[in-house]
């Protein structure tokens, strides 16, 4: 299973949106979304290097938070453990 993740700006209700990890398919679907990201690190340019990274997310098409509610959890879970072997 060939999958990444990268930041996005997600649609919760037409007054919020938040930053969160989102992980995607080898099809390039997203499949899995974290909760709403904190911006904390080890050091100050940790800070900016993850900074530059949640700006880019900004420039990126808004997901919408329904798509993630149908998800299939095994999908998810299957998914999770992929990222972990990896590591």
């Amino acid at each position: 299973m060939n999958t990444y993740y990268d930041y996005r700006v997600i649609k919760e209700s037409e007054d919020r949106y938040s930053l969160c990890e989102v992980h995607y398919n080898e099809n390039k679907e997203p499949v899995y979304r974290s909760e709403p990201i904190e911006v904390a690190a080890g050091s100050a340019a940790d800070l900016s290097t993850m900074l530059i990274y949640l700006n880019r997310a900004l420039t990126e098409p808004v997901i919408d938070a329904t798509i993630f509610d149908n998800m299939n959890p095994s999908v998810s879970t299957d998914h999770a453990l992929d990222i972990l072997r990896k590591k």
